[in-house]
């Protein structure tokens, strides 16, 4: 009987493990559930159905500028800063006869503050950006920006 005593305690001790793991993986589920939500509520206060039109009728040449701003998120809770992270992306485009303009704004955010950590702008889908930080740091570029991202967005 003393010999399988061993056995029987390693046997007990790994599934109980295995039941605190599963009850971590639960939490883990719960709480970006949880984000998911609270991103959801607080997008669709700010940004409404992501899609917003401000075209312009010019009085004297009855020419149309057009613009449409579309907006997205994803989210992420993270669970080594135990926070809850949006990023919103803001794609602006304009039209005005043959010249398409488009601006791309992205920033991330700390909803459990409700404050923005970076942002990054760009135009035409440029590899420079004019606008770039997350935190402290600078960036010049949006593969320095998704870099600079990857602790708030991943675990």
């Amino acid at each position: 009987m003393r010999i399988w005593a061993p056995l029987i305690l390693a046997v007990l001790s790994l599934t109980a493990g295995l039941t605190s793991v599963g009850a971590a993986a639960t939490d883990q589920f719960e709480l970006q559930a949880q984000c998911r939500e609270l991103a959801a509520q607080y997008f669709s206060a700010e940004y409404g159905n992501g899609i917003y039109n401000n075209d312009y009728v010019d009085p004297d040449t009855r020419k149309t500028l057009y613009d449409e701003t579309r907006y997205a998120f994803t989210n992420r809770y993270n669970a080594e800063k135990n926070k809850c992270f949006m990023v919103i992306t803001s794609k602006n485009v304009t039209k005005f006869d043959n010249i398409e303009n488009l601006a791309i704004w992205v920033m991330i955010i700390d909803l459990d503050e409700r404050h923005v950590i970076g942002m990054l702008h760009h135009l035409n889908d440029g590899a420079h950006a004019d606008v770039c930080f997350v935190g402290p740091q600078d960036c010049h570029s949006k593969n320095e920006w998704e870099f600079l991202l990857r602790p708030y967005m991943q675990d």
